[in-house]
């Protein structure tokens, strides 16, 4: 969300990160300029004017549960819909990657299906038996399914609506897949951990918007969804989660807490990410003390996901100090 259609705060652009798949500094991934965030006012908010990123779906490679944390948090997860849902309930998970989420739904008798646009993920998910449609969110799935009748009692996306550009769009065809009264249940990373952690390297070329209540609310009751909880989880350096119910109002207790926290840290201005500058010159003075240390024989890095192609474009002024970088995927 944007502040009178203008950016609140932008990543300067460096020379050398632009292109995800000819890059030959770090040619894993590198990443697009990328602008942020934040609204009270979802009226004024106007889509990022953006290049798509080029990386194909059709041989995305990410899957969530590669990582410890992250089995453990939809393992969590699950549990936390059993106790608002009665078994053999349908539940649509969009962008549902590689399936684990899923498996655990399933495991507690739910009727699950997946929505992935990557073929690589979608096949997957499709080889440990659950059921996964290879689409995106859109007009087309949708039509499909109003043409079969079928609607689902409760919708789950997690950190996928921050690459979505028209969010209005995609929370009305949500709208229109959901039963009445049904729940969508979304993660979406905190804003507030921008200014608080300084976690700028989430401000990249896939992230088209960046989440706070004080936005949420609003935009949300405008489409006929009511906040029924809300809470922040540790994943992606900080998370909203937020169960919804469509055609209803907002009541939650919990929210006015996390909209009041908000409020304290100056989030419904748009001066307060400025800040993010002060964040990049301090992380950028301790990676130079580290880097250029006369003890160091050789640097390498390990791991380069695009979180750490943006960390380095705004601290490293000579990114060949790097001789090479791991990375399995």
């Amino acid at each position: 969300f944007f502040f009178k259609q203008k950016t609140a705060y932008e990543i300067p652009k460096r020379d050398w990160s632009s292109d995800v798949c000819s890059s030959d500094l770090f040619p894993s991934i590198t990443g697009f300029d990328a602008s942020g965030p934040i609204s009270p006012n979802p009226n004024t908010a106007v889509p990022l004017d953006i290049t798509a990123t080029k990386f194909p779906l059709a041989v995305y490679l990410y899957t969530s549960s590669t990582s410890k944390i992250f089995q453990r948090h939809f393992d969590q997860y699950a549990q936390y819909v059993k106790e608002m849902l009665t078994p053999g309930s349908k539940i649509l998970e969009i962008g549902s990657n590689d399936g684990y989420l899923l498996s655990k739904l399933a495991e507690l008798g739910f009727d699950v299906t997946g929505l992935e646009p990557s073929a690589t993920l979608s096949q997957i998910t499709s080889h440990q038996g659950l059921r996964v449609i290879n689409d995106y969110l859109g007009t087309s799935f949708v039509n499909q399914l109003l043409d079969s009748g079928e609607k689902y009692d409760c919708i789950i996306g997690n950190n996928v609506f921050a690459h979505i550009p028209n969010l209005a769009k995609a929370f009305r065809d949500v709208s229109i897949i959901l039963k009445d009264q049904g729940l969508f249940i979304m993660e979406v990373a905190h804003a507030a951990k921008i200014v608080t952690d300084g976690i700028f390297d989430s401000i990249y070329h896939e992230h088209h918007s960046y989440h706070t209540l004080i936005a949420l609310r609003p935009f949300l009751e405008s489409l006929k969804f009511g906040i029924v909880k809300a809470s922040i989880v540790e994943t992606h350096g900080g998370s909203l989660r937020l169960v919804l119910r469509k055609n209803s109002v907002s009541s939650s207790s919990e929210y006015d807490e996390i909209e009041k926290n908000e409020r304290l840290l100056g989030l419904d201005n748009p001066k307060v990410f400025l800040k993010i500058q002060t964040t990049i010159d301090e992380v950028k003075r301790r990676f130079d003390s580290a880097i250029y240390s006369e003890d160091n024989q050789a640097v390498i890095g390990y791991s380069a996901p695009a979180k750490a192609i943006t960390l380095l474009s705004q601290v490293c002024d000579d990114p060949s100090i790097i001789q090479f970088i791991v990375d399995d995927n």
